[in-house]
């Protein structure tokens, strides 16, 4: 079974969630408490398409000092993960929280606002080729976000990427 196909609608509250990390330590949302933004990125090892945004993933949570980053790990070992990012990658081994988000590819970028508020839905950026990508969504929406608190320019994008499957 696929993940549902209808994902968070912009304006939505971040659903809650309690989940471990590769050492077995739980986090939950309050986990995230105290940033501007929150981003879940929805990852999962063995995908190219998670492969290929890595190094961008990886540099925006750097980047940005008031985001709080988090890795939702749908399938496979967290500690695959874990290991390759600078944040809490959690293991949704029954697909719980993907559906709770109704998320359908791997990677997918859920970026809420300081209250919890969904603000930007969608891929990283415009291209999994880092020398193809032309537009860049979530950069953008973490400058918007961030520095002017206003409205998003493009609060939704296309996901591409690998499937989610649910069983």
């Amino acid at each position: 079974m696929t993940a549902p196909a209808h994902p968070l609608t912009i304006g939505s509250h971040v659903p809650p969630f309690s989940l471990p990390d590769s050492s077995g330590q739980t986090h939950s949302l309050q986990s995230f408490y105290g940033k501007k933004a929150l981003a879940v990125l929805f990852l999962a090892a063995n995908c190219r398409y998670v492969d290929a945004w890595h190094d961008r993933i990886v540099a925006i949570a750097g980047d940005y000092p008031n985001l709080a980053t988090i890795g939702i790990a749908v399938t496979g070992d967290p500690s695959n993960l874990a290991n390759q990012y600078p944040f809490p990658v959690l293991a949704d081994a029954g697909g719980s929280v993907a559906r709770s988000f109704g998320a359908s590819h791997t990677p997918e970028v859920f970026l809420f606002d300081e209250a919890h508020t969904l603000r930007y839905h969608g891929a990283v950026d415009s291209d999994p080729d880092e020398s193809a990508a032309t537009a860049f969504y979530l950069r953008d929406a973490l400058d918007r976000l961030l520095n002017t608190g206003l409205d998003i320019y493009l609060p939704e994008t296309a996901v591409v990427g690998c499937p989610i499957k649910l069983t």
